[in-house]
Protein backbone atom coordinates (compact mmCIF):
# COMPACT_ATOMS: atom_id res chain seq x y z
CA UNK A 1 0.00 0.00 0.00
CA UNK A 2 3.03 2.31 1.14
CA UNK A 3 4.77 2.14 -2.36
CA UNK A 4 1.48 2.66 -4.48
CA UNK A 5 0.64 5.85 -2.48
CA UNK A 6 4.10 6.99 -2.79
CA UNK A 7 3.33 6.51 -6.59
CA UNK A 8 0.42 8.27 -6.48
CA UNK A 9 1.55 11.08 -4.74
CA UNK A 10 5.01 11.20 -7.02
CA UNK A 11 2.08 11.48 -9.86
CA UNK A 12 0.42 14.42 -8.37
CA UNK A 13 3.35 16.20 -7.46
CA UNK A 14 4.71 16.12 -11.10
CA UNK A 15 1.34 17.08 -11.99
CA UNK A 16 1.57 19.91 -10.19
CA UNK A 17 4.47 20.92 -11.21
CA UNK A 18 3.52 20.60 -14.72
CA UNK A 19 0.79 23.25 -14.24
CA UNK A 20 2.99 26.02 -12.44
CA UNK A 21 1.32 25.09 -8.83
CA UNK A 22 3.14 24.62 -5.56
CA UNK A 23 2.04 23.38 -2.11
CA UNK A 24 4.16 24.05 0.85
CA UNK A 25 5.45 21.49 2.58
CA UNK A 26 4.12 19.55 5.93
CA UNK A 27 0.38 21.21 5.10
CA UNK A 28 -1.96 18.02 4.41
CA UNK A 29 -4.74 20.54 3.35
CA UNK A 30 -2.84 23.58 1.79
CA UNK A 31 -4.17 24.73 -1.09
CA UNK A 32 -2.19 24.69 -4.67
CA UNK A 33 -0.39 28.04 -5.81
CA UNK A 34 0.69 28.93 -8.73
CA UNK A 35 4.11 29.22 -9.03
CA UNK A 36 4.04 31.98 -12.26
CA UNK A 37 1.46 33.89 -10.36
CA UNK A 38 2.76 37.97 -9.53
CA UNK A 39 2.84 38.20 -5.63
CA UNK A 40 1.45 40.93 -3.25
CA UNK A 41 3.91 43.89 -2.96
CA UNK A 42 2.70 47.12 -1.10
CA UNK A 43 3.97 50.44 0.33
CA UNK A 44 2.83 52.63 3.05
CA UNK A 45 3.03 56.18 3.05
CA UNK A 46 1.72 57.07 6.95
CA UNK A 47 1.41 60.48 7.97
CA UNK A 48 0.00 61.75 11.17
CA UNK A 49 -0.67 65.36 12.82
CA UNK A 50 -1.56 66.23 16.76
CA UNK A 51 -4.48 68.20 16.25
CA UNK A 52 -4.77 68.55 20.53
CA UNK A 53 -2.79 67.43 23.63
CA UNK A 54 -4.87 64.07 23.52
CA UNK A 55 -6.11 63.36 19.91
CA UNK A 56 -4.91 62.66 16.65
CA UNK A 57 -5.56 62.22 12.94
CA UNK A 58 -3.79 59.87 10.70
CA UNK A 59 -3.54 59.28 7.05
CA UNK A 60 -2.60 55.44 5.47
CA UNK A 61 -1.61 55.48 2.01
CA UNK A 62 -1.36 51.68 0.46
CA UNK A 63 0.16 51.32 -2.65
CA UNK A 64 0.14 48.32 -4.84
CA UNK A 65 3.67 48.40 -6.27
CA UNK A 66 3.48 44.72 -7.18
CA UNK A 67 2.55 43.35 -10.57
CA UNK A 68 -0.60 41.39 -9.36
CA UNK A 69 -3.97 43.46 -8.71
CA UNK A 70 -5.44 43.78 -5.43
CA UNK A 71 -8.77 42.14 -5.19
CA UNK A 72 -10.06 43.07 -1.29
CA UNK A 73 -7.38 44.26 1.03
CA UNK A 74 -7.10 43.79 4.97
CA UNK A 75 -4.63 46.65 6.27
CA UNK A 76 -3.06 45.73 10.18
CA UNK A 77 -1.22 47.51 12.06
CA UNK A 78 -0.67 48.11 15.85
CA UNK A 79 -1.57 51.22 17.53
CA UNK A 80 0.34 51.37 21.18
CA UNK A 81 -1.60 51.54 23.93
CA UNK A 82 -3.55 53.91 25.21
CA UNK A 83 -4.20 54.66 21.76
CA UNK A 84 -7.65 54.10 20.49
CA UNK A 85 -9.51 55.12 17.06
CA UNK A 86 -12.87 56.84 17.35
CA UNK A 87 -13.73 57.87 13.78
CA UNK A 88 -12.71 56.31 10.58
CA UNK A 89 -12.91 56.83 7.04
CA UNK A 90 -12.51 54.80 3.59
CA UNK A 91 -12.67 51.49 5.47
CA UNK A 92 -14.13 49.10 7.89
CA UNK A 93 -12.44 48.82 11.00
CA UNK A 94 -12.54 45.68 12.90
CA UNK A 95 -10.29 46.56 16.04
CA UNK A 96 -9.54 50.36 17.37
CA UNK A 97 -7.16 49.90 19.73
CA UNK A 98 -3.90 47.30 20.03
CA UNK A 99 -3.77 44.92 16.76
CA UNK A 100 -5.65 46.98 14.56
CA UNK A 101 -7.59 45.10 11.62
CA UNK A 102 -9.31 47.32 9.03
CA UNK A 103 -10.83 46.15 5.74
CA UNK A 104 -11.56 47.91 2.17
CA UNK A 105 -14.89 49.11 1.30
CA UNK A 106 -16.70 48.53 -1.80
CA UNK A 107 -15.54 51.42 -3.44
CA UNK A 108 -11.59 50.67 -3.00
CA UNK A 109 -11.48 46.77 -2.73
CA UNK A 110 -9.66 46.71 -6.16
CA UNK A 111 -6.04 48.63 -6.13
CA UNK A 112 -4.45 48.09 -9.66
CA UNK A 113 -0.54 47.79 -9.60
CA UNK A 114 0.81 51.33 -9.21
CA UNK A 115 -1.97 52.77 -7.83
CA UNK A 116 -2.67 53.87 -4.32
CA UNK A 117 -5.83 54.01 -1.55
CA UNK A 118 -6.00 55.75 1.20
CA UNK A 119 -7.22 55.56 5.10
CA UNK A 120 -7.93 58.12 7.62
CA UNK A 121 -8.70 58.06 11.35
CA UNK A 122 -8.62 60.20 14.04
CA UNK A 123 -7.81 58.76 17.27
CA UNK A 124 -7.22 59.11 21.14
CA UNK A 125 -3.81 60.08 22.57
CA UNK A 126 -0.14 61.14 21.04
CA UNK A 127 0.79 60.27 17.20
CA UNK A 128 4.04 58.28 16.90
CA UNK A 129 5.46 56.92 13.45
CA UNK A 130 4.12 52.98 13.01
CA UNK A 131 5.78 50.60 11.16
CA UNK A 132 4.57 47.04 11.63
CA UNK A 133 1.76 47.63 8.40
CA UNK A 134 0.56 44.49 6.24
CA UNK A 135 -1.79 43.90 3.67
CA UNK A 136 -3.52 40.32 3.19
CA UNK A 137 -0.56 39.62 5.47
CA UNK A 138 2.63 40.93 2.99
CA UNK A 139 4.70 43.12 5.23
CA UNK A 140 4.83 46.76 3.51
CA UNK A 141 7.95 48.74 2.59
CA UNK A 142 7.79 52.42 3.76
CA UNK A 143 6.77 54.74 0.74
CA UNK A 144 9.86 56.80 -0.62
CA UNK A 145 8.95 60.31 -0.39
Amino acid sequence: MGERMSGIFLCLTAGMVGLGLAVQAGTANATPVRLDEPTLACAIDYDWKQVEPSRFLSQVKIRNTGAAVINAWTLRFTLPEPQRVVLYRNARFETFSGPIVAHNIESNGVVEPGNTVAVGFHANGTGMVIHDFTVNGTACAAADE
